[in-house]
């Protein structure tokens, strides 16, 4: 359906970091859920991807940026931070006063190398410095998949199955 130029009349043109700041409170009510959720697509995407079938190509490349983004998401969410957009998302995680150390230098240096040691140095970092008590054991609910299909489907992977 096209849009008519007279539909843009008369109409502000609101940024994205306007619109966050707008948004009344922080949503703790959804803060396990999805502190879960991206945790699970952290492991996903680490244990499975990464380890056990040994992505390469355009797959080592988007796996290291689920595991990175799951990190910088789950790192915000812990600390109780919005951010605006996809675009700003490691300048908030560099921003943040409460984070594992060095956390933006080591992701943008392993996104250079993807050498293993240090993604495993990262994934350390991250364990030693949270303090939500994540469970080990990777689990897939119908509510979590339809969240991730309803909001961009980022993490497919058909044949896991979890309990």
């Amino acid at each position: 359906m096209e849009r008519a130029d007279s539909d843009l009349d008369g109409m502000a043109v609101v940024e994205i970091p306007e619109l966050v700041m707008n948004i009344g409170a922080f949503q703790e009510v959804e803060r396990s859920d999805k502190m879960l959720l991206f945790y699970n697509a952290f492991m996903l995407n680490y244990g499975y991807f990464r380890k056990a079938c040994k992505a390469d190509g355009y797959m080592k490349i988007r796996v290291a940026g689920g595991i990175i983004y799951c990190i910088y998401w789950l790192i915000l969410k812990e600390n109780k931070i919005l951010f605006p957009c996809n675009r700003r998302l490691e300048q908030y995680v560099g921003q943040c006063e409460n984070k594992p150390e060095k956390i933006v230098e080591k992701c943008r240096t392993f996104y250079e190398s993807m050498h293993n040691g240090l993604l495993e140095d990262i994934i350390n970092s991250y364990h030693a410095w949270t303090k939500w008590k994540h469970n080990s054991e990777i689990r897939w609910s119908a509510g979590a998949v339809n969240w991730i299909l309803k909001n961009g489907g980022n993490v497919v992977c058909s044949s896991f199955r979890g309990k």
